[in-house]
């Protein structure tokens, strides 16, 4: 599947599941420019890790969001605020998001441990754990710049470079880098 990639936001809106499905593929391609985008910019960080095996690995990201009938569940929660959400819609979705993210992370580890990079145990590689790290920056930093992203989780979106979802100093400098780069902020990923 290849995507032209609009990587400026803002521009759509999400009226249908149609939308919504269409939403999580273009996020899900943009994280893979984004993760690219990444490794040029800490070559040594991320040296030897072939460009390929980034694009494939981030490919399967948000891979569990696009089964219809999760997906169609999602949906229904499209622009609630979680705060808004009665005790047994908050119970139902809390549920639907573990299990996605259970999926996702499944699909993440066979997707390693079928490219070597993690023991059929489940302990990941340095090379593992630096694509993870890929993958998490793009993810935030895609999340942090759409605004459509506070919309569909019903909650406000930070910057990633400001998110708490990344630990570590150098984790933040590098969203931080990724978030000013032209690619992020509005250019096309096809002329990237």
């Amino acid at each position: 599947l290849l995507l032209v990639v609009n990587m400026s936001y803002g521009e759509t809106t999400i009226d249908t599941v149609a939308d919504f499905t269409r939403h999580t593929q273009l996020h899900i391609a943009r994280v893979q420019k984004l993760g690219l985008e990444l490794q040029k910019l800490y070559p040594k960080e991320f040296r030897n890790i072939d460009p390929k095996l980034i694009e494939d690995f981030l490919g399967s990201h948000d891979r569990a969001k696009l089964d219809p009938t999760t997906l169609s569940k999602l949906y229904s929660f499209f622009g609630k605020s979680y705060e808004s959400m009665s005790e047994n819609e908050r119970n139902t979705f809390d549920t639907l998001r573990n299990k996605i993210n259970q999926r996702d992370s499944k699909i993440g580890l066979q997707f390693l441990k079928k490219n070597g990079l993690a023991t059929a145990f489940g302990k990941v590689s340095i090379t593992g754990k630096k694509l993870l790290l890929i993958q998490k920056i793009a993810d935030l930093v895609d999340r942090g710049l759409d605004p459509l992203t506070s919309v569909e989780l019903g909650k406000e979106i930070f910057a990633a470079s400001n998110s708490i979802y990344l630990k570590s100093p150098k984790a933040k400098m590098m969203a931080q880098a990724l978030e000013q780069r032209p690619l992020a902020r509005a250019g096309r990923a096809d002329q990237a």
